[in-house]
């Protein structure tokens, strides 16, 4: 068999559209329950990029307080690779914990680099830190302004409420103006 009658038989299984975009892209990875942060870890050593959101928690457990960190997403895993020019079905499938890829016909669903770049900036902003009352952000800090009709604007915090909103002060058209916020809007400045 040639290696084009190889190519032309590995394509019969599932057809990638001509409006398919080329490219690295983020992909969804579902897993065995609690079993991110290895399938995660396992996906980096293969040398893919590979993030997994994570929320903190508080546990009581016999009176003593402690925190966890868990999954933001249970069972999913986010892995950023090219599905034309690597090879990424076998080591990824392979991968203990990892139970398959979410797809389309055979063609694994895509999630914008946008949608990633989110979720980490609003991880790091303590979003979904439960382990403390009011966002991470502390009064008097400066933070920038990453999304939104002010994107771009360095902004003072004026308060951070337990409702994960955060007010700023923005100086803009020569005066200040109190804008309030979702903390996945923003990155310390």
């Amino acid at each position: 068999m040639t290696i084009a009658e190889r190519a032309l038989s590995a394509m019969r299984g599932a057809e990638i559209p001509m409006s398919f975009p080329l490219g690295r892209a983020w992909h969804v990875v579902t897993t065995s329950p609690r079993t991110e942060f290895s399938v995660e870890r396992e996906l980096l050593n293969l040398g893919f990029d590979a993030y997994t959101p994570r929320a903190k928690f508080r546990k009581i457990l016999r009176g003593h307080v402690s925190h966890e960190e868990r999954a933001l997403f249970v069972g999913y895993v986010f892995a950023m690779f090219d599905v034309e020019r690597e090879e990424w079905f076998g080591p990824i499938t392979e991968t203990d914990g990892v139970r398959g890829i979410l797809s389309n016909n055979q063609i694994p669903c895509r999630v914008s680099a946008g949608e990633i770049e989110r979720l980490r900036r609003a991880q790091l902003a303590g979003v979904f830190d439960l382990t403390h009352p009011g966002a991470s952000f502390a009064e008097g800090s400066a933070v920038r302004i990453e999304e939104g009709p002010f994107s771009g604007f360095i902004a003072k915090v004026k308060s951070a409420t337990a409702k994960k909103r955060v007010k700023v002060l923005l100086e803009f058209l020569g005066g200040r103006t109190e804008v309030e916020i979702d903390p996945s809007q923003l990155s310390a400045a």
